[in-house]
């Protein structure tokens, strides 16, 4: 049986034999373009509410954990896994 020490390890490996794999397949590494966006202020403002929101509900449930009231909703986890089978 393989330990979570080693399986992390091993799978490092193969990743990183992957990665200069398709490095050597790729003749090295290709220049990478640029590019700069611009946000308008309207798309800056609904990006600021998001994070504030985020953050509300983070903090929420951050404070439910503590005080042991969060509930699972199994619900929406097995339609969140769904999405990846």
């Amino acid at each position: 049986m393989i330990d979570g020490v080693n399986l992390n390890r091993l799978i490092g490996q193969a990743l990183e034999l992957d990665k200069k794999e398709k490095k050597s397949q790729r003749g090295g590494e290709t220049p990478r373009e640029e590019a700069m966006v611009n946000l308008s202020s309207a798309a800056q403002e609904v990006r600021r509410i998001d994070s504030e929101e985020t953050a509300q509900k983070l903090e929420r449930i951050k404070r439910e954990i503590a005080q042991g009231t969060y509930r699972v909703d199994a619900e929406k986890i097995i339609e969140g896994l769904k999405k990846f089978i």
